[in-house]
């Protein structure tokens, strides 16, 4: 996260998340939407 807070720029900028496949046992199913999770991590960048 503080190679995103260094970031200066007023335009797009790319994230890119690496991440390993697969999935935990015991992953329940989301209860709330992709758009409602996009928009939240989109606000915890600001």
């Amino acid at each position: 996260m503080e190679k995103i807070r260094a970031i200066n720029s007023d335009g797009p900028i790319l994230l890119e998340l690496r991440i390993k496949t697969g999935h935990r046992k015991n992953l329940g199913r989301s209860t709330r939407s992709t758009d409602e999770n996009r928009k939240d991590f989109m606000h915890f960048l600001q």
